[in-house]
């Protein structure tokens, strides 16, 4: 259920039946963040917040998928796959935290930064650009355990 829920937020089909098509999420978020930096049009508070929540996110995302591909002990088919996956997802979090982090860096919550000026809102971008790419190969990875566990839905795993 829980890689229901991550996938369909990733590809933007978390509450739409409630909020419809008014807000940005998943990676689709990171085009409207992208966008609202372009035009130096980011709320100092709301984007200083904004990346301290996300950042904090994928910080422990990438921990948790770190600490499942060696926790898990491996001994039949399931194991070793989901091992192998989340080990390699865990790969392009880190790679999405360490971005998120910079940024965080340079919009501190609640001070807030100067994400309007120019120099801090294009490395932003960069940075959003950078994270965006390794999301969105995590996600991939994570699809893809997705579709192996939900074709392990037997209470009996096969060695």
């Amino acid at each position: 259920m829980a890689l229901d829920m991550i996938v369909d937020h990733a590809r933007g089909r978390e509450w739409t039946h409630v909020f419809g098509d008014r807000f940005a999420q998943g990676l689709a978020g990171y085009d409207a963040w992208i966008a609202v930096m372009e035009r130096r049009d980011a709320d100092e508070f709301g984007n200083a917040y904004n990346t301290a929540v996300v950042a904090d996110a994928r910080e422990f995302a990438a921990q948790f998928l770190r600490e499942l591909s060696v926790r898990w002990n491996g001994t039949n088919v399931v194991e070793r796959t989901v091992r192998k996956l989340a080990g390699e997802a865990a790969v392009h979090y880190a790679a999405v935290a360490d971005a998120l982090a910079e940024i965080r860096d340079m919009f501190p919550f609640p001070q807030g930064g100067r994400p309007k000026e120019a120099a801090e809102a294009d490395r932003a971008v960069t940075l959003l650009q950078r994270a965006k790419a390794a999301e969105t190969q995590g996600v991939e990875l994570l699809e893809k355990l997705h579709g192996f566990m939900k074709a392990y839905w037997s209470e009996v795993w096969v060695n």
